[in-house]
């Protein structure tokens, strides 16, 4: 099973479906010693660059599964291969997941190597890797300690893109935990509808209840826009979810065609919507 499991991992560059396998059946590829992957490449006659291959694509596929623990261990062990041509595919998600869990002095040790290594390997500097660096080295010289602290925390505005992104990513992958920390603290009341409705679907899915949605009084307020503007289709979808009701597949196929008739790409709040009535 486990030089199945080896051979599916190490075959194609294409991330694999987190579903297909356990926590167990990852936690011992994890554990497999270097040299028995050696020895299996070299019995299928592939390069040994496949074991970082290997390693990436196994420390993605737990991160994916917000396996952190694991994929941490996976992404570090990337970053002992010689042979790995971009650090920055581990230092990366490496910050990300040590921002996120607060631990401040590997955070911090982890954005100085990733500083040198870019400083001795200019090419891979891109614009969003650079963004995205100076999200995290705000962060980490914030280190806010309180929730009082995380409130005061504004981005820059030339990090704002990086930061939607990223939102928008941990929506589409279903992760409304990391999400909600993101934006965490922050008041959308009085805020653009749209904003409010990002907000909205985050505490859904995190499951962290409110009195009432934010968007809920621009939804009363304009009654007549309700089959016409995709927000308040979206927001009336909401409110049928938080009131436990069952979201019929009309609603979603007009949210769908509106969404689409003006901001094809927010597709993905509809399938985010789906996800939404369908837990429990």
């Amino acid at each position: 099973m486990k030089k199945l499991i080896i051979a599916l991992l190490l075959t194609g560059s294409a991330v694999l479906q987190a579903a297909q396998y356990s926590e167990a059946e990852i936690n011992a590829l994890m554990s497999k010693s270097e040299g028995d992957l050696v020895a299996w490449l070299q019995q299928e006659g592939k390069s040994h660059t496949e074991i970082t291959k290997y390693y990436l694509n196994a420390a993605e596929q737990t991160h994916m599964l917000h396996q952190y623990s694991v994929a941490k261990v996976l992404y570090k062990k990337a970053l002992q291969r010689k042979d790995l041509q971009d650090k920055m595919l581990a230092y990366l998600p490496l910050l990300s997941m040590n921002v996120q869990a607060e631990n401040w002095p590997e955070a911090s040790r982890l954005y100085q190597e990733a500083e040198a290594y870019l400083k001795a390997n200019p090419k891979l500097l891109t614009k969003d890797t650079q963004e995205r660096l100076t999200i995290f080295k705000m962060q980490i010289a914030k280190k806010p300690s309180s929730q009082q602290e995380r409130e005061s925390v504004e981005f820059p505005h030339n990090t704002q893109m990086v930061f939607w992104h990223d939102l928008k990513q941990y929506l589409v992958n279903k992760n409304y935990e990391q999400a909600f920390k993101m934006i965490e603290g922050q008041d959308y009341s009085g805020k653009d509808i749209n904003l409010q409705i990002l907000a909205d679907i985050i505490y859904t899915g995190a499951k962290k209840p409110r009195p009432s949605l934010y968007c809920k009084k621009d939804y009363d307020l304009y009654s007549d826009s309700h089959e016409s503007s995709y927000s308040m289709k979206l927001c009336g979808v909401l409110l049928g979810i938080q009131a436990g009701k069952k979201i019929s597949e009309k609603e979603f196929s007009e949210l769908k065609n509106l969404i689409k008739l003006r901001y094809p790409e927010n597709l993905y709040l509809e399938q985010v919507a789906r996800d939404l009535a369908t837990r429990k």
